[in-house]
């Protein structure tokens, strides 16, 4: 039961927010390649190429090759989820007053730099 269930739910998510639904399609786009193949010798091949790879051809036939799948762009259906969790604990946070804070500790008070450092820049000497 759970596998049917699954299935229905991807295949609804499938069919209603992604390009899946363009197979639904199918059956015309098997009509109109009967419909080519009736008027002129063409193989499937040839009729995919013709109809996918020229980009817009306005033709006499361009409404029905409008209809057929992934052809032109729908955008009639939308289909959102919205998980919203649930709030299970309410924390208080307290505020500090600064000016109780100490100021902060100052561990060095001396000079960083060494009087040997001083040395090392000073012109040659004769000694």
């Amino acid at each position: 039961m759970r596998q049917i269930i699954a299935i229905a739910l991807l295949s609804l998510y499938l069919l209603t927010s992604t390009d899946f639904s363009e197979l639904l399609k199918l059956p015309q786009l098997a009509q109109h390649f009967k419909e080519h193949q009736e008027e002129q010798q063409l193989t499937f091949s040839e009729f995919v190429y013709e109809h996918y790879t020229k980009g817009d051809v306005f033709d006499a036939d361009r409404d029905q090759d409008l209809k057929l799948p992934y052809k032109s762009l729908d955008f009639t259906h939308a289909v959102s989820f919205t998980v919203l969790p649930s709030i299970t604990t309410i924390e208080f946070i307290t505020t500090t007053d600064f000016a109780e804070l100490k100021p902060p500790n100052r561990f060095y008070n001396a000079c960083f730099s060494s009087d040997n450092f001083s040395t090392i820049w000073q012109p040659p000497q004769i000694v």
